[in-house]
């Protein structure tokens, strides 16, 4: 397996592996449309090329990716440009094989080069395991509960990274 920079060839099957993984996060019918945020992420002057990135399979089968992207926070005596990660899956056929790990080491490593410090994350309260790999990854609970998802309030946690650390 190789990680590498996802490339516009990539979108379609990239969209597909998406949207296959995200189904099997979500129950009760609900239809996650996380790859349609990374289409429309991809065009925002927020997205970083060199931080989308793809694990492919020896056999050239797009089997994971992992997307960081510019935030800015607002705080009452600054503006901070920081990194957000999302999204990061990897194909059902894969699952808790180290490709998540893997992808994301690599993504740090990417990171630093590009010089920067700190990366931060949204996890809804309710999903544990992905909650303990972040962890498992360095990330942080950070204490900030709750956003907007499409309009809605959401419980979700904010997970950070320091890379120094």
């Amino acid at each position: 397996m190789i990680i590498r920079r996802e490339r516009p060839s990539d979108y379609a099957e990239v969209y597909e592996l998406v949207k296959t993984s995200f189904s099997t996060v979500y129950t009760g019918g609900t239809e996650p449309d996380e790859q349609d945020y990374l289409n429309e992420l991809r065009g925002k002057d927020c997205f970083i090329p060199e931080l989308s990135l793809v694990a492919e399979h020896d056999h050239g089968r797009l089997i994971g990716q992992i997307v960081l992207y510019k935030t800015i926070i607002t705080t009452p005596k600054e503006e901070l440009v920081e990194l957000l990660l999302s999204p990061i899956c990897v194909h059902p056929d894969y699952f808790r094989q180290g490709i998540g790990l893997q992808a994301m080491k690599f993504a740090f490593g990417k990171t630093q080069e590009l010089g920067k410090r700190f990366i931060s994350l949204w996890v809804l309260v309710e999903n544990e395991d992905t909650i303990r790999f972040y962890e498992q990854c360095g990330f942080k609970a950070d204490g900030k509960i709750g956003i907007q998802n499409r309009g809605k309030p959401v419980e979700a946690i904010r997970m950070i990274k320091d890379l120094l650390s």
